[in-house]
């Protein structure tokens, strides 16, 4: 999967980092929280996405479904929920009540275009994607659920091929942790 990805050299993301995490302390800023974390992210050799230009630069295959999914790792399949506005709902294995935050990735409003023709809330309700198992050299140590997956959507039948485990840093940022490719037997099991 090849995706825009924000980098930087580590000495300089340090720098930074010591600055925002000042400020930090001294304003209680959510702005400079987040800089913090991500700067931080940075410093360790990380590669940080902003989920919303990547879904906008990945854009739609000809379903008008996300050429891209993400969903929490713990999940075994990611269902759709769109708005007309562009926004998108990425729910684990199941849609709950909006109350379950913590149970769906959401994109913001002006992510994708749909045809103004489309009721997109309904035509993409009927697609699932299997999302891709962490094999265990990459696994983290903590709940998996505090983890999400990012990869190349095969909508209903296809296991992924080369996914992205990812830690939220701050709304839309999110740090890269691994990628890999999914081998034969892997996919063959998701299949199941």
């Amino acid at each position: 999967m090849n995706i825009q990805t924000i980098t930087m050299p580590r000495k300089e993301a340090h720098e930074a980092f010591r600055e925002y995490r000042e400020a930090f302390r001294r304003d209680g800023q959510a702005r400079d929280a987040a800089l913090m974390r991500g700067y931080k992210a940075l410093a360790k050799g990380r590669q940080v996405i902003d989920l919303g230009d990547v879904m906008k630069v990945a854009g739609v295959d000809e379903l008008q479904r996300p050429r891209l999914a993400i969903c929490r790792a713990d999940a075994t399949r990611c269902r759709l929920e769109a708005w007309q506005d562009g926004a998108l709902r990425f729910w684990m294995d199941r849609e709950g009540g909006g109350h379950e935050s913590r149970r769906f990735v959401a994109v913001p409003a002006g992510t994708f275009s749909w045809p103004t023709n489309t009721d997109v809330r309904w035509a993409l309700r009927k697609f699932f994607a299997i999302v891709p198992m962490i094999p265990p050299r990459y696994r983290p140590v903590s709940a998996l659920s505090n983890f999400h997956v990012l990869w190349e959507a095969t909508w209903q039948t296809e296991p992924p091929k080369d996914p992205m485990l990812l830690r939220r840093l701050d709304g839309m940022l999110f740090a890269v942790l691994a990628v890999w490719d999914l081998s034969e037997l892997e996919r063959a099991v998701l299949r199941r």
